[in-house]
């Protein structure tokens, strides 16, 4: 739990804080700003894609919780201060009158949760189950939907880097509001510096540990691409990182899902 409130509070120092939202809720929000430029709307899109890869320490926090201290939790509260609840998508516009599909995929997801926990936090006997056994069957569930959440992060936030680079390299930084340097530093070094503490942090849950060591091509790719990038710039190494993703398609559309679906499965 300690490391849990340490990585919500970080969050809140990095990007913020105001009255009112949870760390989440601050970490989606972006000032808005009158801008005739139409290509506006597509830039904040991308942007909100790019950003979920944020949050997947302040989640992979959420997982590692003790089984003890998930049980006490529930224990003292009520359905209303479910933690599922109060998690709203974290890589794209969350906007209902115009969902997204990345919206819909994770709301998908925070719909599970939050009625599986709030069944739980009902307190009350299913059949012959007591509470305390229904709140030891949810917990596994929550830890391998937190793992899916970011299972699903990595499989936005991949393909949405590999369209930036090459929209931007094609038709420039004014197409993307983003350039090849800035998406160097932004997005593909981050997705994989936090694959890597996924598998190295001791302290994740073994699901989320199973899911950084399936990411290992991507620091490999990434690690090559850093690589280049310190010798002949931006553009050569952006380019080693596309070919590098595509070249391995199959895995991210096929080898990663059944990773999870596995991890579900034996959970």
């Amino acid at each position: 739990m300690s490391r849990y409130i340490s990585e919500c509070k970080r969050q809140v120092r990095v990007y913020g804080s105001k009255a009112g939202p949870t760390v989440t809720d601050v970490e989606r929000e972006t000032p808005h700003v009158t801008n005739p430029n139409p290509n506006e709307p597509q830039r904040e899109a991308n942007h909100s894609l790019l950003r979920g890869i944020d949050s997947v320490p302040f989640l992979s926090s959420a997982a590692s919780e003790p089984y003890a201290t998930y049980m006490q939790r529930l224990a003292i509260q009520n359905a209303s201060q479910s933690w599922w609840s109060r998690r709203t998508p974290l890589c794209g516009p969350a906007s209902p009158s115009s969902p997204t599909i990345t919206s819909k995929l994770e709301n998908f997801i925070i719909s599970v949760g939050t009625f599986l926990e709030r069944g739980a936090l009902r307190n009350k006997a299913i059949g012959p189950l007591p509470p305390s056994s229904v709140h030891a069957l949810v917990y596994p569930l929550h830890v391998l939907l937190i793992t899916f959440w970011i299972t699903l992060i990595y499989l936005l936030t991949i393909p949405t880097t590999v369209y930036l680079a090459v929209k931007t390299a094609l038709l420039g930084s004014n197409s993307t509001g983003v350039s090849l340097s800035q998406l160097l530093d932004t997005s593909i070094t981050p997705t994989s510096t936090v694959a890597s503490s996924l598998l190295s942090d001791p302290k994740n849950a073994l699901p989320v540990r199973a899911l950084g060591l399936s990411l290992t091509p991507l620091c490999v790719i990434t690690d090559v691409t850093l690589s280049l990038n310190a010798a002949v710039g931006d553009l050569p190494a952006s380019g080693l990182y596309v070919l590098g993703v595509l070249a391995t398609w199959w895995y991210w559309m096929f080898v990663v899902p059944w990773i999870a679906a596995a991890m579900g499965w034996v959970g």
